[in-house]
């Protein structure tokens, strides 16, 4: 089994767990000084500039057409819906998981089409369940669930899409 403790050279009066724990000669061990060496990520959230909220806002409006789309009356509009799905999806499959908007707003930010250090690539959905219910699933179940999703809401329009066509 992989131990956590890192390799180091002991003080005279220390012991190794005393070092790992942060206590010096002797201390007495606290959860304050426990707690210090846990790695806190920092919570996601929409970036609060205006690029960062219009390019939010836009990324909303998309995903409420995505998932309210097959309920459409207008076969012009189901046909669009149709195509974006399939192209959408493919577009994610292509740009390594990353999202067209979000490659648009890096590059406006760095002048890069993708930076995963100062971009939102690929990372949207995990952003957006990170700031609704405070946890990261893991990006590959997301891009499956993701997936999966687009397929059934094309399902579901392709099927609303003859039911007005046949009626």
């Amino acid at each position: 089994m992989q131990s956590n403790k890192i390799s180091y050279r002991l003080g005279p009066t220390e012991s190794r767990e005393e070092r790992f724990l942060g206590c010096k000669g002797g201390e007495q061990r606290t959860k304050q000084n426990a707690m210090a060496l846990i790695d806190v990520q920092e919570r996601m959230a929409p970036k609060k500039d205006r690029l960062g909220l219009s390019c939010f806002a836009f990324h909303m409006a998309v995903g409420a057409f995505v998932l309210a789309g097959w309920l459409i009356s207008s076969t012009e509009a189901l046909l669009f819906y149709l195509v974006l799905l399939p192209a959408m999806a493919t577009q994610w499959a292509l740009n390594r998981g990353s999202c067209v908007i979000n490659n648009i707003e890096t590059w406006f930010r760095t002048g890069r089409w993708r930076d995963r250090e100062q971009g939102e690539d690929g990372r949207f959905l995990v952003m957006l369940c990170d700031w609704l219910f405070a946890m990261r699933p893991d990006p590959g179940a997301l891009d499956r669930l993701s997936y999966f999703v687009v397929l059934f809401l094309w399902v579901l329009g392709l099927g609303h899409f003859f039911s007005l066509v046949l009626a």
